[in-house]
């Protein structure tokens, strides 16, 4: 998650003597989260300076901001594609959905978690995992994102996201959409995933995603299936002729 440290914090962040109190545990998490591959922390050159006049900063991390100053430019340069960010604040106990922005209380760091990747089934995650990973091969050299791969194991999905929800891990859920077609209602899973973080009004850091086909499998073009199933060729080679037309069979 892009994580940005805003200049104001200084107020809160200086001053502070107690080295195990909330504020500085989350400060020093925070921090860590980078070093961990779990966020990419944004923060201003002159916070970063401010960083290094603090006592109860821990010392690896300002060595590892020492060199993230040194190479600022190209760790950054990646802003400008953030579709979703998380804005650290100080003067609210909840998290506030602003438009795609995520303000979140810098004590909610005191306690921080892995990140996780909820999925239906254990498969499922290594399915998306392992786009990820081509997608971002040789790509983005500055940053490896670490997170864990969680089945919420079919039936058991809404207890599940509550549970995430609660423990306050950053999370990214993928769900199948179950459409029967691409109007058709949204299949129940997905719809008690969405109304068990709607009761939480939105103070969570739990992003569901649906998928826009009806299940992971249509992802994945006839083409792809016919290297792998001879023994369904020719119901395969039918399907394929809509691929060619560039239509995507999606459910």
């Amino acid at each position: 998650m892009w994580i940005e440290l805003p200049d104001e914090i200084e107020k809160c962040i200086c001053g502070i003597s107690d080295s195990v109190c909330k504020t500085s545990l989350a400060i020093n998490n925070l921090l860590n989260s980078m070093i961990e591959g779990k966020h990419i922390v944004y923060l201003s050159r002159n916070l970063i300076d401010k960083l290094f006049e603090l006592e109860y900063i821990d010392k690896r991390n300002k060595e590892y901001y020492k060199w993230v100053k040194q190479h600022y430019t190209s760790i950054y340069m990646i802003s400008d594609i953030i579709e979703y960010s998380v804005k650290i604040v100080v003067d609210s106990d909840r998290v506030v959905l602003n438009g795609k922005c995520y303000e979140v209380p810098l004590e909610y760091f005191a306690d921080c978690r892995e990140t996780k990747l909820l999925t239906e089934h254990e498969t499922d995650g290594n399915f998306f995992v392992n786009i990820y990973y081509y997608i971002t091969n040789n790509k983005y050299d500055w940053y490896t994102i670490k997170f864990e791969n969680d089945s919420c194991h079919g039936s058991n999905v809404v207890s599940k996201v509550k549970q995430v929800a609660d423990e306050k891990h950053f999370a990214i859920c993928i769900l199948d959409s179950d459409r029967e077609m691409i109007n058709s209602k949204i299949g129940d899973t997905y719809k008690g995933a969405k109304n068990a973080l709607k009761n939480k009004k939105n103070n969570h850091l739990v992003f569901l995603n649906e998928l826009k086909v009806r299940e992971k499998e249509n992802l994945l073009p006839p083409s792809i299936y016919r290297l792998f199933c001879e023994e369904m060729k020719d119901f395969l080679e039918v399907l394929m002729q809509f691929e060619n037309e560039e239509k995507i069979i999606g459910f």
